[in-house]
């Protein structure tokens, strides 16, 4: 089962590393249950967990800064609503990257 845990705005990448870093301390104790850890651009303050044991996942992210232990819940829907690529539109002044004509594609504008 997937779980998502909330953590601080903007260390996304640093509460996986973490949590990461935690189950390899550990050794055995939570290898067998917990599968993965990883974390997507559209889901700011979220990382997801996957682990077959619930109470696992509490214990694991349990006393680590920027992790909300409160916040973890199991996603039973689909995951495809959480990983869409937000759209953000150009404003005047901003610069682009060109994709669509070949010989310009990659370049900045």
């Amino acid at each position: 089962m997937l779980y998502r845990v909330r953590v601080k705005e903007g260390y996304e990448e640093t509460a996986a590393v973490v949590v990461g870093n935690k189950l390899l301390m550990a050794g055995t104790a939570w290898a067998p249950s917990v599968k993965s850890i990883f974390g997507h651009v559209s889901c700011p303050t979220w990382i997801f967990i996957e682990s077959s044991n619930g109470a696992e996942v509490n214990k694991l992210c349990a006393n680590l800064t920027d992790i909300y232990p409160r916040d973890i819940h199991p996603i039973v829907e689909d995951l495809s609503q959480y990983l869409h690529e937000p759209f953000v539109a150009p404003k005047p002044g901003d610069w682009v990257r060109l994709n669509s004509p070949p010989l310009y594609r990659g370049d900045l504008a």
